[in-house]
């Protein structure tokens, strides 16, 4: 082997040899590439379970919330139906109050005038009660 050979089978060595530490370094990467893939696919099948389990939560809660606002609607609902029947029923039961006031209103007024006549209807007799002793000794 001439020296020119030597040389150039030790250059080819060298390349080789820097060639397997690009290799080598290359296959780390390559390493490290596929546990930070492995890491990602975690995280990313952990946040589409999270996801699918809010997306769940949400789901049922809104349907408690439609519930409950159904409940509420029907709720007012009746309540107003209530007020409204008290509020007949108070309207009804003032009026009925007006026409006895007014009937009583009447008849105390009637009662006043018959306490007059009555009060004068006692003092006559009572008068004439006085007067029959006055009778009686002009009789005798």
């Amino acid at each position: 082997m001439t020296d020119s050979e030597g040389s150039m089978l030790t250059e080819i060595k060298v390349e080789v040899a820097m060639l397997k530490q690009e290799v080598s370094f290359i296959n780390r990467l390559f390493d490290r590439m596929e546990v930070l893939i492995d890491k990602v696919d975690t995280q990313y099948e952990a946040l589409v379970d999270k996801t699918s389990r809010i997306e769940s939560n949400f789901s049922h809660t809104k349907d408690e919330l439609e519930e409950l606002y159904e409940l509420l609607t029907q709720t007012e609902q009746r309540i107003r139906e209530k007020i409204d029947s008290v509020e007949n029923t108070l309207n009804n039961d003032i009026e009925e109050m007006s026409e006895r006031v007014d009937v009583l209103e009447v008849d105390s007024k009637d009662l006043l005038k018959n306490r007059w006549m009555l009060a004068g209807g006692i003092s006559a007799v009572l008068w004439i009660v006085s007067q029959l002793d006055s009778v009686k000794s002009f009789l005798k």
